[in-house]
Order: C-alpha cells, then sequence, then structure tokens
C-alpha cells in the first residue's frame, strides 16, 4: 500500500473530524477502482483485533 493511502487510514483515528471526513472520502474515492491494498487492510485489522485482546489477556494473567 501506498505511504498515501496508508495515511489517509490513520486519517481514520484522528480527533480532528475534518480530517477523519477527508481520509474517509479519499479511500472510497480510490475503492472505486480495483485496489491491491484491500486484503491488506482486511488483514492488518483483524491481526490487530487478536494483538489488542492478547494484551488484554496478557494483562490480567501477569
Amino acid at each position: 500500500m501506498e505511504r498515501t493511502t496508508q495515511s489517509y487510514f490513520e486519517d481514520l483515528q484522528a480527533e480532528d473530524k475534518d480530517l477523519q471526513y477527508e481520509g474517509f472520502n479519499q479511500i472510497m474515492a480510490a475503492t472505486q477502482e480495483k485496489v491491491g491494498w484491500a486484503y491488506d487492510v482486511k488483514y492488518k485489522k483483524k491481526y490487530a483485533a487478536v494483538w489488542r485482546n492478547a494484551k488484554i489477556f496478557e494483562g490480567k494473567c501477569g
């Protein structure tokens, strides 16, 4: 995934609502054509949730 596209996803987590909105619109515009990074986004999100849950579990047991 290009750095620019990755920054749009990072913008979705920003506190600034205008920045979130712009990031969302840029992602939606990019998906009007075939993109090679859709798989990356799907699985990065999945594994981020798994990692977050593992860290929570580790904190409760340790």
